[in-house]
């Protein structure tokens, strides 16, 4: 009954925020999101009305590594998806099914949807997600420089707030998880992300690891637009009742 009446709120809270998120990505996909989306499931999935109910079941397999509140671990070892593109997770879901980025922890889950649309499906369910308000970061120590880095390097394609571009496929970084985003800039950098964007990796050849650990705790703590919205679903859905917020 407690579950029933869980899914029940859960339901009802995608009914409300769901509308504007698929007009929204409909809007754009016709238009590009495929700087580099040539995997055909990819491509069915960007033109596709996602089913926000749909993808909340198809979910619960994520949820096992990124929560139920979509926000990752601590560790950094599973980001955060709350707030991200769906054109992003698109992207990187169909890529990892196809084989174009190495994520042997994923794969197993990943090959589970079934087709284009439960990918957009799923996408949509976590587009409805309200992001972390308070992400781990590190220690502060190296801000400035990392605002340095950020306002030369990744604010053409990333944006001052880091929120990204929906319809070019660039990420929202803003408020990501502070160790996955290091990890991830290292193998970028290092040829381990071999769906990276050419252009990104090109812009990081040249980091230290010293300068990912500044970059990344500066970008873990801006506040993209996403930040501010459907912050009332951390006060009355059940699913945050228990995390630190």
């Amino acid at each position: 009954m407690k579950n029933m009446f869980s899914k029940g709120l859960v339901v009802l809270s995608l009914m409300i925020f769901a509308g504007s998120a698929n007009v929204m990505a409909q809007s754009v996909f016709a238009e590009g999101a495929k700087w580099g989306s040539k995997v055909k499931e990819a491509l069915d999935a960007l033109e596709l009305k996602g089913d926000p109910e749909n993808g909340y079941d198809i979910y619960q397999v994520c949820a096992a590594c990124h929560l139920p509140t979509a926000w990752g671990d601590p560790a950094g070892t599973f980001p955060m998806l709350a707030g991200q593109h769906t054109s992003v997770l698109i992207k990187q879901i169909a890529d990892i099914r196809a084989g174009n980025r190495d994520n042997p922890t994923m794969y197993p889950f990943a090959i589970q949807i079934e087709g284009a649309q439960d990918l957009a499906d799923v996408v949509a369910y976590i587009a409805t997600l309200p992001m972390n308000p308070d992400p781990p970061t590190g220690d502060g120590k190296l801000l400035k420089r990392g605002e340095e880095l950020y306002k030369v390097n990744c604010v053409k394609c990333h944006k001052e707030t880091g929120e990204g571009s929906i319809k070019d496929s660039f990420p929202l970084i803003g408020g990501q998880v502070y160790d996955y985003i290091i990890r991830q800039l290292k193998w970028i950098r290092d040829g381990k992300r071999r769906n990276a964007n050419p252009d990104m990796v090109k812009q990081v050849n040249e980091f230290s690891d010293e300068d990912f650990i500044a970059v990344a705790d500066y970008v873990a703590r801006l506040k993209t637009p996403n930040h501010k919205r459907n912050l009332d679903e951390l006060k009355t859905n059940p699913i945050y009742k228990n995390v630190k917020h």
